[in-house]
């Protein structure tokens, strides 16, 4: 198979954007910029901000289609499959390395949450154009509904109280959560909805309706997410040394069981189920995208080990530019 060098220049880029990110939040913080109360600020402001409306904007752009109704089931409970086995398989590996209890749950976090939408929309794109961009709409419903839940629960493995005591989980209504429930109910009901509605909450024009000021303000918001995220974690890296990163063992098998071995391992197992290669390549290759920023958020927000959860989102990220190519060559 031929290697395809637009694809691998579409993810060369988007990595390059996202490390340019990093790297200014990194001396912002380094010149005093970012201190710790900008931290706990902006943590603030993307939890209850820019994710409820990146997952709104995901799930609204989203049109219903009863006619692959099947195929949208099969890639959506896939998806939270391959997240239940990651985190299952983070927390075991956490186990194996004996690691402190502010590491565990959000060593399995970050193994399990990948850069779906950042980074997976355009490599999904340039594989498999429109078609493929619909099952990455899916995935990321799915992937919305078991952050705030799932998520959540993985990262508060690793909490710890004003007083240093572990947190008990708690499912409880959030920002996040309650992003997630509308945007499932809007996607199952928009077909009964007025058109004026529709065209007022739809973000993006889909079929000649949407761009309405209501969409509009979520997709602005929306739009926060990736540089808020990064700055968090360049901030987060310039706390400690960022040549730690290459020395922990952890953050090494992370990224090797995340990129490369798990993706694969999935390959083998689910195209012996899943017989649509279009829906199978998404499912494969959003599950190889690197650690997502999400988890380094999330790791700060509760008092669990941001600084590590940082330095391997970045390790992840900067190896992904050789192995996503890869484990699209093997698709």
């Amino acid at each position: 198979m031929p290697i395809n060098f637009g694809l691998a220049r579409n993810v060369g880029e988007t990595i390059f954007v996202l490390v340019l990110y990093i790297i200014l939040g990194f001396f912002m913080r380094k010149r005093g910029v970012i201190d710790d109360r900008v931290n706990t600020g902006l943590t603030k402001l993307f939890m209850l901000t820019s994710l409820p409306a990146t997952i709104l904007n995901a799930m609204f752009n989203q049109p219903y289609d009863s006619d692959r109704l099947r195929d949208i089931l099969i890639v959506f409970f896939g998806i939270i499959v391959i997240y239940l086995i990651f985190a299952f398989v983070g927390l075991g590996l956490g186990k194996l390395f004996k690691l402190p209890r502010n590491r565990y749950g959000t060593y399995a976090m970050t193994l399990s949450f990948g850069n779906v939408g950042i980074m997976g929309f355009p490599v999904v794109g340039a594989l498999w154009g429109g078609p493929g961009a619909f099952y990455a709409s899916i995935v990321s419903v799915a992937y919305f509904v078991m952050l705030p839940t799932i998520g959540t629960w993985l990262t508060v493995k690793s909490a710890a109280d004003e007083n240093g005591e572990p947190v008990k989980y708690r499912l409880k209504m959030n920002l996040g959560l309650a992003a997630s429930i509308v945007g499932l109910l809007f996607y199952f009901t928009q077909n009964f909805l007025p058109v004026w509605l529709i065209q007022f909450i739809r973000p993006a024009v889909v079929d000649g309706v949407g761009g309405g000021p209501l969409g509009r303000f979520i997709g602005g918001v929306a739009a926060t997410m990736t540089p808020i995220s990064m700055f968090l974690i360049g901030g987060l890296l310039a706390k400690g040394k960022v040549s730690e990163m290459f020395k922990e063992r952890e953050s090494l098998v992370l990224s090797a069981v995340k990129l490369l071995i798990a993706p694969i391992a999935l390959f083998f197992v689910a195209r012996l189920i899943i017989t649509d290669p279009t829906a199978l390549g998404v499912l494969i290759i959003l599950s190889a995208m690197p650690a997502a920023s999400l988890a380094a958020v999330f790791a700060e927000k509760f008092g669990a080990d941001s600084a590590f959860s940082s330095r391997a989102v970045f390790l992840s990220t900067a190896a992904s530019l050789v192995t996503v190519p890869l484990v699209a060559l093997l698709l």
